[in-house]
């Protein structure tokens, strides 16, 4: 969730202070930029909690904790994942050069839904367990 807290910042800073001609007003003005910051924030505050709801299932080791730590991990990745992509389209074309750091939020967002498991291999093993077709992860 670092990346999308990040992502999140960026685009947030970059809005403020990028003004386009011939107004000079900062493109934070602009509804659509608001809608996105906002959906940026909807889709990162709904990963903390999950994140938050599998921490305290695992630490109160409710029969759960393992699918809940799984869906945290597919939710999470989605988020920064989505979040760092609206970030680079906000920027535009600037947001490819290595003078703003979205370039590398984005490679690195990219990259978790890469690390075991795969948000697939994590979506065959819940429905698989939550339809009763395999039993449920043992726990740790």
């Amino acid at each position: 969730m670092g990346i999308a807290e990040a992502a999140l910042a960026f685009a947030i800073s970059y809005a403020r202070e990028r003004k386009l001609p011939p107004e000079n007003r900062a493109i934070a003005e602009m509804q659509w930029v608001q809608f996105s910051v906002a959906e940026m924030s909807l889709r990162l505050e709904a990963a903390r909690a999950l994140a938050m709801r599998a921490a305290i299932a695992t630490d109160q080791r409710e029969l759960d904790f393992p699918v809940l730590q799984m869906q945290a991990k597919v939710v999470a990745n989605e988020a920064a994942v989505a979040i760092t992509t609206a970030a680079m389209e906000l920027a535009g074309g600037s947001g490819y050069m290595r003078s703003h750091p979205i370039e590398r939020y984005l490679r690195d967002a990219m990259s978790g839904p890469l690390m075991a498991w795969s948000p697939a291999v994590i979506r065959d093993f819940l429905g698989k367990t939550l339809l009763g077709l395999q039993p449920p992860p043992p726990q740790a």
